[in-house]
């Protein structure tokens, strides 16, 4: 008698546990699937970035400064053009595709440009990667940069590959064997997503794992004209 009394208690403890847990998991759940669209991007990975991108950039230039003064004094149509030129304020960086070829961000600039850094290591980011998918599918206006952190220790090109084949998914993915991209937008932490508008301008940003909802809104963000 006395053994079955125990073992009762025993078992009913044993549900408690087990209904604790579900509780705890659905919280924590929520915890990480929360509204994350954040509207200011970071400040101190993209200023910093943007401003090394910028002097990289005024260097690149300066060979060129000759000729261009030579081709504005021969139009003389007396128009500045440099006051006018937009400055993006998304970070460029260079990431390699499954082929090993190289992309530029800049590449892709004038459309919405999703950028969703990632590795097949990080349980979130797996967990957020059908609804990217599905939003992919649903948004062929919009490019998308499913960057890969290659570390190429925990995260090689080889696992990631593999991965994504298993998984069978279609959106473009791009490997950051450097880790410039990841640094250039602070992307210490995964997943970390950003969303760029046509004109190159970091629009929102999420940091850990969103929901379809979230990402729907962050792009529409991009795509949709501002009121």
């Amino acid at each position: 008698m006395k053994q079955s009394i125990k073992w009762m208690l025993g078992a009913l403890a044993l549900v408690v546990v087990i209904a604790g847990a579900s509780l705890l998991y659905n919280t924590l759940s929520d915890d990480f699937a929360p509204d994350r669209l954040t509207e200011v991007p970071p400040a101190d990975g993209l200023q910093e970035s943007n401003t090394e991108n910028k002097q990289e950039a005024d260097s690149g230039n300066q060979a060129n400064t000759e000729g261009e003064n030579q081709t504005q004094g021969d139009e003389q149509n007396g128009e500045t053009n440099d006051a006018s030129v937009h400055e993006p304020t998304a970070p460029n960086f260079a990431v390699l595709d499954a082929d090993g070829d190289q992309h530029q961000l800049s590449d892709f600039f004038g459309k919405p440009i999703v950028i969703n850094f990632w590795a097949s290591w990080c349980g979130y980011c797996v967990q957020e990667m059908p609804d990217f998918e599905a939003a992919y599918a649903e948004h062929p206006e919009v490019q998308f940069m499913m960057i890969n952190v290659t570390d190429g220790q925990r995260e090689t090109v080889e696992i990631a590959k593999a991965f994504i084949e298993q998984k069978g998914y279609t959106f473009p993915v791009y490997y950051d064997t450097t880790l410039v991209a990841a640094m250039s937008y602070g992307a210490s932490g995964l997943p970390m997503s950003f969303f760029i508008d046509k004109n190159g301008d970091v629009v929102a940003y999420a940091s850990g794992m969103i929901n379809a909802d979230t990402l729907a809104r962050g792009i529409s963000k991009i795509t949709e004209p501002a009121t």
